[in-house]
């Protein structure tokens, strides 16, 4: 066997579309010929974006003219993006009890106590305008994707970028893109595994920074009601927890759609 001949039993990259032509068994020999057999020439090429039996001949385009292709590297780049946001909200749950402490003695003293938590909080905003940004071009490309491939997306048009912006509204509207884009390559359980604990997340962080102005006077800023900074840790604690479950099924999402999405398309055509 040579080099250049791929293992079968390696483990196939997730996020590849998959190289078995519909309707075969993968390994298995072409129709009419022996097996262990050589196939005939171009068989097996069958990859995203091929044109097969019925769909028209040449390279297949998006309305944009370009050339049809799984976004690989931004489905890659986005959940790098958002697993380093998952693991820095982990570090700051570790980290958030020092963090209550100076809160405490900066309200008490008037000290200003600088901590690892003020990197922290500064970093986390621009990795999460990074990953809106990667997943707006990857869900983009998906959306051309499907259409080119002849079955319309559906849901809101470029909810994929203006749809996190909207009160209350953005609690639905990515989800029903993101359903619109994946429907055929993944289901509503993967979706709501990463969506539902990602709202739990957020609703922590929130409940966590209302306490700590709960516990001063506005007016005076004066610290007023301490036990309210005893709620911060559990809170930040149950933002780490859900953050890690969302992207966990946020991977399964991302992976799932970048190599079935063609195939799904064209089925539903």
């Amino acid at each position: 066997m040579s080099d250049s001949t791929p293992d079968p039993s390696a483990p196939r990259d997730p996020f590849e579309p998959p190289t078995t032509p519909p309707g075969m068994i993968p390994g298995a020999s072409a129709p009419g010929m022996i097996p262990g057999a050589a196939a005939p020439a171009g068989y097996g090429a069958y990859q995203a974006g091929a044109p097969q039996s019925g769909a028209p001949q040449g390279p297949l385009l998006d309305r944009n003219g370009q050339l049809v292709e799984p976004p690989v590297t931004l489905a890659k780049a986005f959940l790098i993006v958002t697993g380093a946001v998952a693991a820095l909200t982990v570090i700051g749950a570790v980290l958030v009890p020092g963090e209550v402490d100076a809160i405490r003695d900066t309200l008490e003293t008037g000290e200003l106590n600088v901590t690892a938590g003020v990197f922290l909080q500064t970093l986390t905003p621009l990795l999460m305008v990074a990953s809106l940004v990667t997943y707006g071009l990857w869900a983009s490309r998906i959306r051309r994707n499907v259409e080119a491939a002849g079955r319309p997306a559906g849901g809101p048009r470029s909810v994929e970028w203006w749809g996190w912006f909207v009160p209350l509204g953005n609690m639905v509207l990515p989800v029903w893109g993101a359903r619109a884009i994946s429907r055929g390559a993944v289901g509503w359980g993967v979706l709501l595994g990463w969506w539902l604990p990602w709202l739990a997340s957020q609703g922590a962080q929130g409940a966590a920074g209302a306490a700590q102005f709960m516990a001063i006077d506005i007016t005076s800023g004066e610290l007023t009601n301490p036990e309210a900074l005893d709620q911060i840790v559990p809170l930040t604690w149950i933002s780490a927890v859900a953050i890690v479950i969302s992207w966990v099924f946020l991977r399964a999402y991302v992976a799932g759609t970048t190599a079935r999405h063609l195939e799904a398309a064209r089925a539903q055509a």
